[in-house]
């Protein structure tokens, strides 16, 4: 795998997780039946998990759930109405 870059507020505590972890893109699909590409593009912040998926791999990853609850939901709004000063 090339290096990704995490993106997004739910991207970086993914990563952030991921690295935490000692665990793979790649072995995490095969933990939580999503394919290899969703992780990266959450990873990348590309995708914004639903909220089964957020409590679903912050429960395998160990995360916070409400900080990643409200990263995710952050990344959906700057998604649909873009970054806000």
């Amino acid at each position: 795998m090339g290096k990704l870059t995490a993106g997004g507020k739910f991207g970086q505590l993914f990563a952030q997780a991921i690295e935490q972890k000692g665990t793979s893109l790649a072995d995490l699909a095969e933990r939580t039946g999503l394919t290899y590409e969703h992780m990266r593009k959450i990873y990348m912040g590309t995708s914004t998990p639903s909220e089964t998926r957020v409590e679903e791999l912050s429960r395998v990853l160990k995360m916070d759930i409400e900080a990643a609850k409200q990263a995710a939901t952050a990344d959906s709004m700057i998604r649909k109405y873009g970054e806000r000063g």
